[in-house]
């Protein structure tokens, strides 16, 4: 039978000072890489929803959220509608520090005057769930685990958690997961005290019975761990592992889903910027091999926790950008911020993570859409053609050789995967060169006998762009505000697959392949 294999490949070849707008002709030869993609068996499956996006809960209450305004969320726009439902199927989760200083007003009680400090009234949390109905998305909500709901003794206290979830069973909203805390980790960062692991899986042995007993359908998710902060990763040594390891074996609790927080790089709004400048977010920053790679190590941490002490539990990554406090302009919100994001995807595809949800669809510098002209940003589209590509399954590919840079890392990345129609796979790539381009022949173990291109690049060179090309056609909207078709350049399949200098894209290859659609 043949097969159609679709290989994305982010390739990434600039670093430094880099060399924007330049000929190709100019350019050095292409860089050769070679390597094979495992074709008999998958490594692991993948959801339809991995792919997933986030409404932080200060836009959703209309609160302070970086450089937004307290402007509602238009969920009635037909654009916004539509351009959600384009990245369905996925989950909608709702979060972010404002979560642990919210009060849930569902039946006109006055909020708290210790330990609150924002309110999400009925309509706008009917607002919400009209919109995720409409559009598709699954809602995942994060309670509120912070100072205001809890006991002189610093137990937490679920009324309010019961009142927006029987308020919510009752009008027939389909929560499909209740997320408990966010970031507990930094709540003394947060200003919200310092609480120990030991108190946080205590509290769960009140949160899961009351998850269980109002919406028993909904999955228990916790506790969204934050890995961010440079050079100390998770701010509360071990807290990830002290929390699981009490939960489920002192508390008897069954978790649902182990989530983490993960931003390689921070933005000017942190509050010490000059602190941190080596690891304020820049276009080289953020496609440098270390930046990369710094993720691994607290994946690897995190999976093993699961492991030892959950194994049933799904991993998600249930919050990530290019950068932390909203986003850097320029960078998380340009076409640079395609070569993590296409590379973090394959990371936690391989790792078997059921979930990345990106902070954030709209908002701020990080949003996948212009917050104010719902415009798709650059990772919008790397998005959606994962989503219309990428299926339900990971394959192994393993680079042979490759261009490495000074520290001797390799300056190719490569992840594959099956497709959404049947038999196909898709392979993600990163190349790190400055200005070589890129030819990449992979070995199915059989002859490709046809190919479709999709090569993304930057206009003009410029990786600070916040638009997009896709084979040298600018993406935009059409005059109606609907998407524009995406058609690929059809290719030679014997032909290695070729990119110019910074840029990435998906290359659709028909070939034999037993691993798809046996999962």
């Amino acid at each position: 039978m043949a097969t159609v294999v679709v290989i994305t490949l982010a390739l990434v070849l600039a670093l430094g000072s880099l060399a924007h707008g330049a000929d190709v002709a100019e350019l050095a030869a292409a860089a050769s890489t070679h390597g094979t993609v495992e074709t008999a068996t998958a490594l692991t499956g993948l959801s339809d929803k991995f792919l997933s996006v986030s409404f932080d809960v200060a836009e959703v209450a209309e609160v302070f959220f970086w450089n937004t305004t307290h402007t509602p969320i238009p969920y009635q726009s037909p654009r916004l509608v539509a351009l959600a439902k384009a990245l369905t199927p996925a989950t909608l989760r709702v979060g972010g520090t404002a979560a642990d200083w919210m009060w849930y007003d569902v039946d006109g009680t006055v909020r708290p005057a210790h330990g609150y400090k924002y309110t999400l009234n009925a309509s706008q949390w009917d607002a919400l769930n009209a919109f995720a109905h409409v559009v598709g998305f699954e809602l995942v909500f994060g309670i509120n685990a912070g100072p205001g709901p809890r006991a002189a003794d610093g137990s937490w206290v679920p009324h309010n958690a019961r009142a927006l979830m029987e308020y919510s069973a009752a009008r027939g909203y389909s929560v499909s997961g209740w997320e408990f805390a966010n970031e507990p980790n930094l709540f003394v960062v947060n200003d919200m005290g310092l609480v120990p692991p030991t108190r946080f899986a205590a509290d769960m042995a009140l949160f899961e019975p009351l998850v269980r007993e109002v919406y028993p359908a909904s999955k228990v998710i916790a506790p969204d761990v934050a890995y961010q902060l440079p050079i100390i990763g998770e701010a509360y040594p071990e807290f990830m592992r002290d929390f699981v390891r009490d939960t489920v074996l002192e508390y008897n609790v069954t978790l649902d889903v182990v989530t983490w927080h993960w931003y390689p790089l921070v933005s000017f709004r942190l509050p010490f910027p000059s602190k941190l400048d080596p690891w304020l977010a820049t276009v080289a920053r953020i496609m440098a091999p270390h930046t990369l790679d710094a993720m691994d190590k607290h994946m690897t941490s995190v999976s093993s926790i699961i492991a030892s002490y959950s194994p049933d539990a799904e991993m998600w990554l249930g919050e990530t950008a290019s950068a932390s406090y909203g986003g850097q302009p320029n960078v998380s919100n340009a076409f640079a911020s395609g070569f993590w994001y296409l590379d973090e995807l394959g990371q936690i595809a391989a790792a078997g993570g059921k979930r990345v949800v990106r902070q954030t669809l709209t908002g701020s510098d990080y949003g996948l859409l212009d917050w104010v002209t719902l415009a798709p940003r650059p990772d919008y589209w790397t998005a959606l053609l994962f989503k219309r590509l990428v299926g339900d399954a990971v394959l192994s590919v393993q680079l042979t050789d490759g261009p490495r840079d000074a520290s001797g890392d390799l300056l190719v990345r490569a992840y594959a995967y099956c497709g959404t129609e049947r038999d196909t796979v898709v392979v993600t790539a990163i190349n790190l060169q400055p200005a070589t381009p890129l030819e990449l022949t992979l070995d199915f173990g059989a002859t490709p006998a046809a190919r479709a291109d999709y090569v993304l690049t930057a206009p003009g060179g410029d990786l600070g762009s916040t638009s997009m090309l896709l084979n040298g056609k600018l993406l935009e909207l059409n005059q109606a505000g609907s998407l524009p078709d995406l058609p690929p350049l059809a290719a030679v399949a014997t032909t290695p697959l070729s990119l110019p200098p910074a840029s990435y894209g998906f290359f659709v290859v028909t070939i034999d392949v037993a691993a798809c659609g046996t999962l």
